[in-house]
């Protein structure tokens, strides 16, 4: 994930450190008080950024980088995709409102970021720490602030807490990293907010953030030793859990295995989204559409519910499949192995801190939320640019290693 763009005069062209610091310090709060808007917060913050500075940033590398026509094209797919999609008009509009959502923040994450990563990497403790905070005191009292404003719907807490307790579940395997060169006050800070979010995770609902929890830290634990091997692993679980998930429901052994109603709905959509897949391969069923997918008759085998995904098959890699057919698995594996690549080279513990952010992020998405929902795209590219900016702290290693291993592949592709 080293893929700030490089620039002639790096300190005239990096973003401003505070204000890299203030962005990531206030993302992680809002993102526990209130999810859905963030979705929407952090690009448009992005944007207003990026337009404060555009000035000493090398926009021309920035249209040129490969994330970023990958990003166009994927978004041009789904465009075209409402010409055969279930519901065109939401095809369309998803892929639009994905690439509103993604460009700014994927700019954001590819500029040069500041020197002063000190600076940067407290904001994003500090704001770790009192969105950790937030989240348990939440579900500790099992209240949502959110519900106590005027007019706010009474919802129920555990459930609306699952989606920031996944999110910090995934980021909070920066602290390391993010605090490793700071004094030891920062380093206590750190390791208080990671505690709060572990708290909050196992005395919460959800067994997506618990099984996010759990991958991301024996990762790290591995890939501290065994980066590279951590690296293959992942790629091997990956391409596992895409290929045995639509087969898990018939399995005798994986219907012992997961006795919960909740884990045995799960193997009946991902078995009813092979099949779907399978009718149609090529194209899909349009962007954002797997909700739209007509019910198939009959009744779910484990479940015996009806044989309707319920919005989305809670596995992104089935439903980037089942939404754009072969080219959106290719497009998710082009991704996925780009940021591997980018990880590839840098110095161990960086290395380590990106392998289990990233083996946490699938570990969530691939048991519960949906692929393009613009929450979940923002938090993580806020996430990612929270890796980059705090990656080269102050006498770390980062910055005393060998020069190729701190060159960006977007220079060399360049």
């Amino acid at each position: 994930m080293s893929f700030n763009v490089s620039d002639a005069n790096p300190e005239k062209a990096a973003l401003p450190a505070a204000g890299v610091a203030g962005f990531l310090a206030l993302m992680p709060v809002f993102m526990v008080l209130a999810p859905s808007p963030t979705g929407v917060l952090a690009p448009l913050t992005a944007l207003i950024f990026l337009g404060c500075y555009w000035r000493r940033l090398p926009l021309d590398r920035l249209l040129k980088a490969p994330p970023t026509s990958g990003l166009i094209l994927l978004a041009v797919w789904g465009l075209a995709s409402a010409l055969w999609a279930c519901n065109a008009s939401m095809a369309a509009s998803k892929a639009l409102a994905f690439l509103a959502v993604s460009l700014p923040l994927l700019w954001l994450t590819l500029a040069p970021q500041a020197s002063n990563t000190a600076l940067v990497a407290k904001g994003f403790i500090v704001g770790l720490l009192i969105a950790a905070a937030l989240l348990a005191g939440q579900t500790y009292s099992d209240t949502l602030l959110r519900s106590s404003l005027p007019g706010a719907r009474v919802v129920l807490a555990a459930i609306k807490l699952n989606v920031p307790a996944a999110a910090l579940c995934v980021s909070c395997w920066l602290l390391p990293q993010a605090s490793a060169h700071l004094s030891r006050p920062w380093r206590w800070a750190a390791g208080l907010a990671w505690l709060l979010v572990g708290w909050a995770v196992f005395a919460g609902d959800g067994s997506a953030p618990r099984l996010g929890f759990i991958v991301g830290g024996l990762t790290l634990a591995f890939s501290w030793f065994r980066p590279r091997a951590a690296i293959g692993l992942l790629v091997a679980c990956v391409l596992v859990a895409h290929l045995s998930a639509p087969f898990l429901g018939s399995s005798e052994l994986a219907q012992k295995a997961f006795q919960p109603m909740s884990w045995r709905h799960r193997m009946d959509i991902w078995q009813l989204a092979g099949r779907l897949i399978a009718e149609r391969p090529l194209l899909g069923y349009g962007f954002g559409n797997s909700g739209e997918i007509p019910a198939l008759p009959g009744r779910l085998p484990l479940t015996q519910l009806r044989a309707a995904l319920p919005l989305y098959p809670h596995n992104v890699l089935l439903q980037a499949q089942l939404d754009l057919g072969v080219l959106g698995a290719v497009a998710f594996y082009s991704c996925f192995g780009y940021l591997l690549r980018c990880l590839w080279r840098l110095p161990r513990a960086v290395q380590a801190s990106g392998v289990a952010v990233i083996a946490a992020a699938l570990s969530v998405w691939c048991v519960g939320y949906p692929l393009w929902r613009a929450t979940w795209v923002a938090w993580l590219y806020v996430t990612a640019l929270a890796f980059q900016a705090t990656r080269q702290a102050p006498g770390s290693a980062a910055a005393t290693t060998r020069p190729e291993a701190t060159g960006s592949p977007l220079k060399q592709s360049a």
